[in-house]
């Protein structure tokens, strides 16, 4: 059995073909963690819902675009921002082309909202966005915890801080080094797995700082560029070819 973690893979299901491949994936044996974000900007949002729903051991939290995704799937409507600015246009056309029916719809929405926001697991805590740098950790994990998907199904412009944070994210990328910040940290003691801020460096390498203990898995395969598995175990990446020229 091996452990992986995948980044953001919005809709690009040719990317998470390509990179389960590349690792001999087992859909019964191995464990994938996954930080969110399936859906919008590529085609194939219906056909990766399903791939993933067939993951025996499957272990996600939600992201920003899954939410959106989930009040898709049980109104049958679409936020005009969502659908217009944030790439959901794409996630439609994918459910209506599958040709589905209702109950299959809400099947698939059943399996999102069991999506948590924030997963622990050993030596792990994983979150879409990130946790909020200023915020009093202590409490907010286990209040994400246990919070319900449902409580955000009448989706807002004000999602959970833990889906679109990216303040630790952000301090990683520029290198400052706020003590009181690596100190909730250290006190954490676990690497903290995230998506959801594609700065990946000229190799499409992700962004892993060790002064805050943080994996950032977003290599932009929403953007074109690439999607990235990790064994968690062995820290080694695993990459797709380029989104952009997959879907040519």
């Amino acid at each position: 059995m091996a452990r992986y973690a995948l980044g953001d893979v919005h809709g690009a299901y040719r990317a998470l073909c390509d990179v389960l491949e590349k690792v001999s994936f087992s859909f019964e044996d191995d464990e994938l963690y996954f930080v969110g974000d399936v859906c919008d900007r590529y085609p194939e949002t219906y056909e990766t819902l399903a791939l993933m729903m067939r993951i025996k051991k499957f272990y996600p939290v939600l992201g920003n675009h899954d939410l959106y995704l989930l009040d898709y799937l049980l109104s049958g409507g679409s936020d005009d921002f969502w659908y217009g600015r944030k790439g959901g246009d794409a996630t439609v056309s994918s459910f209506k082309r599958s040709g589905v029916g209702r109950s299959r719809l809400l099947e698939m929405a059943s399996f999102l909202s069991s999506w948590p926001y924030i997963r622990l697991f050993p030596g792990y805590v994983m979150v879409h966005g990130g946790l909020p740098v200023d915020a009093d950790w202590d409490s907010l994990i286990p209040d994400m915890l246990f919070k319900s998907v449902r409580d955000d199904l009448v989706f807002s412009d004000d999602p959970p801080s833990v889906t679109v944070d990216r303040s630790l994210v952000l301090l990683a990328y520029d290198g400052k080094k706020r003590k009181d910040v690596m100190k909730k940290v250290k006190k954490l003691s676990r690497k903290i797995l995230v998506g959801h801020s594609p700065l990946v460096k000229k190799d499409y390498s992700p962004l892993m700082s060790g002064d805050y203990n943080l994996i950032d898995l977003d290599t932009g395969a929403g953007w074109g560029m690439r999607l990235t598995m990790m064994d968690l175990d062995t820290g080694q990446l695993f990459q797709s070819s380029l989104v952009s020229e997959l879907y040519q």
